[in-house]
């Protein structure tokens, strides 16, 4: 039976799109680079299997776990929405035990946004939102104060190419087009874009129907250059 079903599926993988494979590397390679024996957290929903499919097989082949986590958007907004929307109040509060001791154990996260719909989740209550926020605060935190790598990033669906105005295909040249760089090139480009900015107490933005001044007084910027966010290329201060 193999022997007969071997060949399609071989056939089916080297039709598949060069370019999924690439952003799988550059997502596991560059961005979060995997050690033996990680657990690296992988959020994702059902459009996005193929470059799914791409990233679990490289977290694998580097002695890695890949905790896959499926719902219908991006974050899981909106399989959380639906239970939040459900659930007793006193609930939302907290994040469930098991939520909490993957959060502290995981030594990476990935989250790929393949939404089917732009608006799932987005009709959750204002104060159900804030508390569910407030329950994952703590991984968020991990995050921001960069205790673990991790990386967001988008697949292209055609809800997301909706949103920009494009066709599918032409989302796919423009996605891939602003991920599939030389980052070790971008990230040379934008040094010499926070060097300049760092050695200034004062910047001044001027341009149309704009005039604004702040002050980066004892700040250092930052630049992402393909590890926290794909597409990356942001030169970023938090101003005084």
């Amino acid at each position: 039976m193999s022997s007969l079903a071997d060949p399609p599926i071989r056939r089916l993988r080297a039709v598949a799109d060069p370019r999924i494979e690439q952003y799988a590397r550059l997502i596991v390679e560059r961005s979060i680079d995997p050690q033996p024996g990680w657990q690296v957290l992988v959020l994702s929903s059902p459009p996005a299997r193929p470059l799914l499919d791409e990233v679990v097989r490289l977290i694998a082949r580097r002695g890695a776990y890949a905790l896959v986590r499926i719902s219908f958007g991006m974050e899981q907004l909106p399989m959380r929405a639906l239970w939040a929307s459900e659930a007793p109040v006193d609930l939302l509060e907290e994040a469930a035990p098991a939520d909490r001791e993957t959060w502290r154990q995981a030594n990476a996260w990935i989250n790929i946004g393949a939404p089917e719909n732009t608006r799932d989740g987005s009709d959750l209550s204002p104060e159900r939102e804030a508390l569910l926020a407030k329950s994952g605060s703590e991984f968020l935190s991990r995050r921001l104060n960069e205790e673990i790598p991790w990386v967001t990033c988008r697949f292209p669906t055609p809800a997301l190419a909706q949103e920009a105005g494009m066709t599918t295909r032409e989302f796919e040249d423009f996605l891939y087009g602003s991920v599939l760089l030389d980052w070790d090139a971008e990230g040379r480009r934008m040094e010499r874009i926070r060097e300049r900015f760092d050695r200034a107490g004062e910047v001044r933005i001027v341009g149309h129907e704009t005039d604004l001044m702040l002050s980066l007084e004892g700040r250092e910027g930052m630049v992402d250059d393909g590890h926290m966010n794909l597409p990356g290329g942001e030169v970023f201060y938090s101003p005084v």
